[in-house]
């Protein structure tokens, strides 16, 4: 399934991110599952349960992205690929949760690096 597939690659993605600077904070992990919990929260207020829980995908896959071994760029790769030859087939509502999440976790450490402005804004253009 489409979404379900984005949702994967979106938490690589923002593992990616997280791991810029050298290691995952925890404070970024932190963000990141309160994230999760406002957007699980707000789309099971829309009655999509459906997404709301399909969203637990982005959390497991950004910690098991350090457990696969592979390099973080190869994650970032993954995800804009899948953006450039899916983004027509994405509905807003999926957009946007990408968006906020990417800039939450991007931003959780008191700033963003260079490498991960790179990332965000390369991913912020796909998505708009």
């Amino acid at each position: 399934m489409l979404n379900d597939r984005f949702l994967s690659v979106l938490g690589k993605f923002l593992y990616a991110i997280s791991v810029a600077d050298g290691k995952v904070q925890s404070k970024e992990s932190k963000i990141l599952d309160a994230a999760i919990q406002e957007e699980i929260d707000l789309f099971a207020a829309k009655d999509d349960k459906e997404f709301a829980a399909s969203l637990l995908i982005v959390k497991l896959s950004f910690y098991n992205g350090a457990e696969a071994g592979k390099k973080p760029s190869v994650y970032a790769d993954e995800f804009i690929s899948f953006i450039q030859e899916h983004a027509v087939k994405l509905n807003a509502d999926r957009k946007a949760v990408a968006l906020r999440l990417i800039h939450k976790v991007s931003s959780a450490f008191g700033g963003v690096t260079m490498k991960e402005d790179d990332l965000v804004k390369k991913a912020t253009t796909l998505l708009k």
